[in-house]
């Protein structure tokens, strides 16, 4: 046992390094609720503006429209960890409609920011706008490469409404899609025993029943924890992570948009 709980301290020592050098290992949409199913949940909507709709435009399925009787723009957004994975390629992708003679209009907007909060890069793609055409939905995207220092991708959904304060804004957004691909330029990779293989989970993390080890969301305020199987391993609302039997748990933590999964291999 005593050689088992060095190798959890050693991971736990590891994953600290492994958050800064920021190599996670991501695959797939990286953005919770990307196609509306949940109305707005993931995102941060500070106009408390937007909502899901479903069947616009000759298009089956759910959408995010900013409804809102207003001049000017809204956006909405969500921030994803990414580490400092500079020289990776991030995409940001989604089928878009605006409508009106160039008045209402629909767009992309990628971000990315330091730890400390600030804007490195900013992005923003075509938009879409005047389509009379109830069919003419176009897929728009930004292709970016990850600065140095970045840690989090501020993806925003923006609709502009170009008319008056009676009418609705007509910007639609469907499939919002966010991936992160490529090797990480750091001189500090990560381990390969800390390589998720599953969508979306950051690091995992071997363990023996009776073990535990403490994980932290780095730059969070305040983080929500949970386990996807308290049979298997049980974790605090400090990220105490605990192994009870043998079984794969999801460990995840989540502050504000910014969610990040533990794959726990508990094994005797």
């Amino acid at each position: 046992m005593e050689k088992s709980r060095l190798k959890v301290m050693a991971l736990a020592i590891v994953m600290v390094l492994f958050s800064a050098a920021g190599a996670f290992a991501q695959s797939g949409n990286l953005l919770t609720n990307g196609d509306a199913s949940k109305s707005t949940t993931g995102w941060v909507d500070p106009d408390n503006a937007w909502s899901s709709v479903s069947a616009q435009w000759n298009r089956t399925g759910k959408m995010f429209w900013p409804a809102r009787k207003k001049t000017g723009g809204s956006r909405m957004y969500q921030d994803v960890a990414i580490g400092s994975g500079e020289g990776r390629t991030a995409t940001l992708s989604a089928f878009a409609h605006g409508y009106g003679s160039d008045k209402d209009k629909a767009l992309l907007r990628l971000e990315f920011l330091s730890a400390g909060g600030s804007v490195i890069d900013s992005s923003e793609s075509d938009y879409v706008s005047g389509e009379r055409d109830k069919n003419a939905w176009r897929k728009i995207s930004i292709s970016r490469t990850v600065p140095a220092g970045a840690v989090t991708a501020r993806v925003s959904l923006v609709g502009i409404n170009g008319h008056n304060t009676t009418s609705d804004c007509d910007s639609y957004f469907a499939d919002v899609v966010f991936t992160v691909s490529g090797s990480v330029s750091s001189s500090k990779p990560a381990s390969s025993g800390n390589q998720g293989t599953s969508s979306n989970v950051s690091l995992i993390c071997t363990m023996e029943p009776g073990d535990s080890v403490k994980f932290s969301l780095p730059g969070a305020s305040s983080t929500t924890w949970a386990s996807s199987d308290n049979s298997v391993a049980t974790v605090s609302k400090k990220g105490k992570v605990k192994a009870v039997d043998e079984g794969t748990a999801i460990i995840t933590a989540s502050s504000g948009s910014v969610t990040m999964r533990i794959q726990v291999e508990v094994e005797e």
